[in-house]
């Protein structure tokens, strides 16, 4: 590991407990994520989540 993105862990983690999603405007929505797509660089010990509302292989490629 010599720079950022050298190491980078990748999980996908389901939530007992869905949250709703935020809103500031427009319509209310009952809309839930219920799955979240972790990435932790191990040079920085940078963390992103990405929230998902369904767990498919396109969803996590959009979070990559």
């Amino acid at each position: 590991m010599k720079a950022p993105g050298d190491l980078v862990s990748v999980d996908v983690l389901v939530s007992s407990t869905p949250g709703l999603i935020a809103q500031m405007a427009g319509f209310l929505t009952c809309k839930q994520y219920k799955y979240a797509c972790v990435f932790v660089d191990h040079f920085s010990d940078f963390g992103y989540v990405y929230m998902m509302k369904d767990q498919t292989g396109n969803k996590a490629l959009d979070a990559k």
